[in-house]
């Protein structure tokens, strides 16, 4: 399955989702809260199941973004993978252009330099395009 169709059904599995909820609730809302006709148990009932359904859709939306930002593969093995060693004359931090270029040289891609070094990734590219190494470091 691409992208383009992942996109389509997920847009759409939300649609269906909210159209649902505000189904659901407006049933309850009307029904239970708003109705002359419903003693007060009930009102506290309907009240009770709109906090339920809060309470359903807020522990759903935090499995769905704690699934989302899952670490992938290739992000585990960089997390596990140690970084070399660099020894820098004066004892200066590893976020130096020098460091980004030992780095590169020793066959660490870009993203893995990122991470490394505690840099974005934009600023790791253009220390690399400076230092010439960047052809080395996507190469790698």
């Amino acid at each position: 399955m691409n992208t383009t169709t992942r996109t389509i059904l997920r847009d759409t599995m939300q649609f269906i989702g909210v159209g649902l909820a505000v189904t659901v609730i407006g049933l309850i809302i009307g029904a239970v809260v708003v109705s002359p006709a419903v003693s007060h148990q009930q009102r506290l009932l309907g009240i009770a199941a709109l906090f339920g359904i809060a309470a359903v859709v807020l522990a759903a939306r935090l499995v769905i973004r704690a699934l989302r930002t899952r670490p992938t593969r290739t992000t585990r093995q960089a997390r596990q993978a140690p970084a070399p060693s660099i020894t820098l004359r004066g004892g200066k931090s590893s976020r130096t252009p020098r460091a980004v270029a030992a780095l590169a040289a020793a066959g660490a891609n870009p993203t893995e330099i990122a991470w490394k070094t505690g840099l974005p990734v934009d600023a790791v590219s253009m220390l690399l395009e400076i230092s010439g190494a960047r052809t080395a470091a996507l190469v790698g």
